[in-house]
């Protein structure tokens, strides 16, 4: 069952969006996306082939669910986990309303989250920022698997590490080693 629903924003919410007493959200160049490392060194970037093959297994909705979530939320890389937050300025400081857009806008990206594929989303409420982040644990197969898949489509904080072949290989090594021993303690 899903944990997350996706937000329905009231009128007075997009009016307060449209005022732009609250800007949601980077200007275009603002975050950089991760490595591709499924792509082999010699096929053509949008072929036809591996555009059909990432729509038959889901990687293209869980892409685009990424794409949505780079417009207004960033990535970061913390070497045993990701998380993801909204970049938002209010100049003023943010009304009720924008308080409520904000929360939407949080709820959003859990939906969003959630629907690429990502296991095991922690909620980090910050009192002192008044924001949300949700943390994804690389300590488990599926998501490693997903963070190979999804790294080029995700839109990495600009003072942030993005995770390369190595930070691929340690987690995987790490998460091995963590399911091998949860197996060793189940077979006592």
């Amino acid at each position: 069952m899903a944990r997350f629903k996706k937000p329905v924003f009231t009128r007075e919410e997009v009016a307060e969006l449209e005022s732009y007493r609250l800007r949601v959200g980077y200007d275009g160049g603002s975050l950089i996306p991760g490595h591709d490392f499924d792509r082999k060194p010699f096929d053509d970037k949008g072929s036809a082939f591996a555009n059909a093959k990432e729509l038959l297994d889901g990687t293209a909705k869980k892409r685009r669910c990424h794409a949505l979530i780079n417009k207004f939320g960033w990535t970061r890389f913390d070497n045993k986990s990701l998380a993801f937050g909204i970049k938002f300025t209010s100049p003023n400081g943010l009304s009720k309303t924008g308080k409520s857009v904000i929360k939407k806008y949080e709820q959003w990206l859990g939906y969003l989250l959630e629907q690429a594929g990502w296991k095991n989303i922690r909620v980090n409420e910050d009192e002192y920022l008044a924001s949300t982040d949700y943390i994804v644990p690389l300590d488990n197969p599926e998501n490693i698997k997903l963070l190979r898949k999804l790294s080029p489509s995700m839109g990495f904080h600009y003072k942030t590490k993005r995770p390369d072949m190595d930070d691929l290989d340690r987690l995987e090594m790490l998460c091995g080693t963590k399911l091998n021993k949860t197996k060793q303690s189940h077979t006592r």
